[in-house]
């Protein structure tokens, strides 16, 4: 009984530290600052601050929109604005603020999506190929200032639209829209097709990373984080190889102690 139970507890030991490594390298899909795999927003953060470009980070619900901020981005968070807080990030753009919004699936976030009425026309069919690299061309399709001379590289599989009629399609290729622009006041918003623009492993395709240091010229980029929370992030596949792992282990010591008795 003694041996069997320094072996669970070895077993037990052994399971723990792998799936704490196995965590650490899960692919979460989860556009955040605290994902540190290739799908978050990690590299970003951290390329805009060891450059002095002095990112913010709000860690707390919106409100009235971000302060000491010129930009604001909202990385595809799946918890939804509620109407005073899209009302503040107008009023934000509404002052001369960017809005760079990475819109995720249709219908998480309401209240953006009926003022800036954005559409989702149909794309490439099936899920995005996470390895695909490098991801398909974005071009410049109508002036402006922050795409100009650039050839970004997006997701093979994403498009954005907008069914304003002052919103116009300025980035994209044969087929699909990848950026829209569209201006609010004194400011201005952009809609990015999906995240992949920010995302830590296309950071540096293409002309990217231009991209990201022409929008922080502006001005410091705030990452709104405080919409995450709550949202309940994707369980990473170890959760379920540990629960599997557990009931081995209980079967095994049910049947050595059946076997010794």
């Amino acid at each position: 009984l003694i041996v069997w139970a320094v072996a669970l507890a070895l077993l037990t030991a052994g399971a723990i530290v792998a799936n704490g490594k196995e965590r650490e390298v899960a692919l979460s899909p989860l556009a955040s600052i605290d994902n540190v795999g290739p799908r978050g927003t990690a590299a970003l953060f951290a390329w805009l601050a060891e450059t002095g470009r002095a990112p913010v980070r709000i860690t707390e619900r919106l409100g009235r929109g971000p302060v000491g901020a010129s930009t604001l981005l909202l990385a595809a968070p799946r918890s939804a604005l509620s109407a005073s807080e899209a009302e503040g990030v107008l009023q934000f753009v509404e002052a001369g603020g960017l809005l760079v919004w990475a819109v995720g699936e249709p219908r998480t976030q309401p209240a953006l999506e009926r003022v800036l009425q954005v559409s989702w026309p149909r794309g490439d069919d099936g899920p995005i190929e996470l390895a695909a690299l490098p991801g398909r061309p974005v071009e410049s399709l109508a002036p402006h200032p922050l795409l100009r001379d650039l050839v970004l590289r997006s997701a093979p599989k994403a498009t954005i639209g907008s069914n304003l009629p002052e919103a116009l399609a300025v980035a994209g290729g044969t087929g699909y829209t990848a950026v829209v622009a569209k201006p609010h006041g004194r400011g201005e918003v952009l809609l990015l097709a999906g995240a992949s623009l920010l995302e830590s492993f296309r950071l540096s395709e293409g002309g990217n990373l231009t991209f990201w240091s022409r929008v922080a010229a502006r001005g410091p980029i705030a990452f709104a984080e405080g919409n995450w929370y709550g949202a309940g992030a994707a369980k990473p596949f170890s959760d379920r190889a540990l629960k599997i792992l557990a009931v081995q282990a209980l079967i095994a010591g049910v049947c050595f102690a059946w076997a010794r008795g």
